[in-house]
């Protein structure tokens, strides 16, 4: 049985079928990414698991109203006279793009101008 890219995510997040359309769109853009990095026209099977760790990971710094990352981005909390911490990661897609280099290097094709 094969697991389509946002099931393993809603799986994994335990998210909600109302958040469909958000996760697919982030799903694309994260594809889009991936084949426009590794100059490939489609996306390997092989790097399905790889898109489905980036959207988690784009999501918890951009929930888009999705529950259960809202709040994730905290880093800590002090109680006496309240100080609440933020993580300081952006979210952008370039930047979770090159976090994944190491895995998307094997993939890479080189372009013919």
């Amino acid at each position: 049985m094969t697991t389509t890219i946002l099931e393993k995510i809603k799986i994994m997040a335990d998210i909600e079928d109302q958040h469909d359309l958000k996760l697919n769109v982030v799903i694309e853009m994260m594809e889009a990414e991936v084949k426009n990095f590794c100059n490939l026209k489609t996306v390997p099977q092989q790097l399905e698991n790889t898109i489905v760790e980036m959207v988690l990971e784009y999501l918890k710094s951009n929930p888009m109203g999705i529950s259960q990352f809202e709040g994730k981005n905290v880093k800590s909390i002090s109680r006496g006279d309240t100080t609440i911490q933020y993580a300081t990661t952006t979210g952008n897609i370039a930047e979770i793009i090159e976090g994944y280099h190491q895995r998307l290097i094997p993939f890479r094709k080189l372009k013919m101008r």
